[in-house]
């Protein structure tokens, strides 16, 4: 049996119906661009309840639902409306105390030439979107007007708005903003100005292919030959994650900062003593170093901080340069907290001196009017 999974938002009391479902459709595209066959019978699938486990902790609550996606095994069954293809799934939509929705999806692909997309219901309506770029973000239009006169104008190739984003896409309006914490999935489109469609995979099985509904004229790649990629249709297992959260506002130094909570992992590292009666050696052999390490518990603090974290470069035993960027549309003035440093100055990305050398002030660095999009870097010496 299939159902309609329904959010409610307690911190507003909002209730979202249809919230995230799964989108089955074929794909005649190549190894370059998605494109729908001339059939394409494209099929929306509810989240089943057949299958169903619910752990609901003190820490974490989790719910496990099991279900397949029905597919065409070809391009040729999809024109007939076969679907005796089975796409097995297993969903786990995890809540904990970060604000995130976290969703781990395990898929099974037996079946060729289609593309399988994950839909949320956002409960807000724009006609643009925001995702991220390298140092700030990017909006745009959901329904570019281009989409109606392509041809006319002579394009080589429909300007969909199926568009590329790093870690996070966001659609935002006057009753807040709604975003998308992504592990690895990298494609995305906005559906009816409401939802937020994520590409989990393709399963395709050429290089380039020809007169494509979206890109007609020769193929793309190599021009006088086809050149089949039979490994690109994926017939295999795969594992998707990301998150979602809901913001009263939207402000893009704070997404940022939660999709790195989200997304990068504490390192640690356990040292293995084995019984030296009966093993003589290490299993993991390590050497000492050479100089005695100072303990602190934290570099850095940047929770209070309004900007971005970027990265962090060490120069050489006495100074570090940590870099930050205003990915706002506003300017921006913060303080950070450093807890392991007594002074610092300003460098370029050359690491070149540009700015006075300071004293750290009792562990904090006061930053003003930090521009839309400005990169700082900061050398901090010991």
């Amino acid at each position: 049996m299939l159902v309609k999974l329904t959010l409610l938002n307690k911190r507003d009391n909002k209730i979202i119906e249809n919230f995230i479902y799964f989108e089955e459709s074929g794909d005649d595209g190549d190894t370059y661009d998605y494109s729908p066959p001339i059939i394409d019978n494209r099929a929306i699938t509810q989240i089943s309840d057949e299958d169903v486990e619910i752990k609901n902790g003190t820490l974490v609550k989790l719910m496990k639902l099991k279900g397949v996606i029905h597919s065409s095994n070809s391009l040729e069954e999809r024109e007939k409306y076969i679907f005796n293809g089975k796409t097995p799934y297993e969903l786990r939509i995890e809540l904990d105390n970060s604000n995130n929705i976290k969703f781990h999806i395990e898929i099974e692909n037996n079946s060729k030439d289609h593309r399988i997309r994950v839909i949320a219901n956002t409960g807000l309506t724009s006609n643009t979107s925001i995702a991220d770029t390298p140092f700030g973000t990017i909006e745009r239009e959901s329904n570019p007007i281009s989409l109606k006169n392509w041809k006319e104008l002579k394009w080589k190739e429909e300007p969909t708005p199926i568009y590329p984003f790093i870690n996070f896409v966001s659609l935002r309006s006057k009753e807040g903003a709604m975003s998308i914490l992504a592990k690895g999935i990298k494609e995305y489109e906005i559906i009816e100005n409401n939802k937020i469609s994520l590409t989990l995979f393709r399963s395709i099985g050429f290089l380039g292919k020809p007169d494509l509904i979206r890109r007609p004229g020769v193929a793309s790649g190599q021009e006088f030959k086809y050149i089949e990629t039979p490994d690109s249709q994926l017939l295999k297992k795969m594992i998707f994650k990301f998150a979602i959260r809901f913001d009263k506002e939207y402000n893009s130094n704070i997404i940022k900062r939660e999709y790195q909570k989200y997304a990068v992992s504490t390192l640690d590292y356990q040292i293995q003593e084995l019984n030296r009666f009966t093993n003589t050696l290490k299993y993991f052999v390590m050497h000492p170093l050479k100089t005695k390490l100072n303990r602190f518990n934290n570099l850095i603090n940047l929770d209070s901080s309004s900007l971005s974290f970027s990265a962090i470069v060490p120069i050489d035993e006495n100074s570090y340069v940590l870099r930050l960027v205003n990915t706002c549309e506003r300017i921006e003035t913060t303080t950070i907290n450093i807890e392991f440093g007594s002074n610092y100055e300003r460098v370029n990305m050359l690491y070149e001196k540009i700015g006075e050398n300071s004293k750290i002030k009792a562990g904090k660095i006061a930053l003003k009017d930090i521009k839309p999009g400005e990169v700082i870097n900061l050398k901090i010496y010991r």
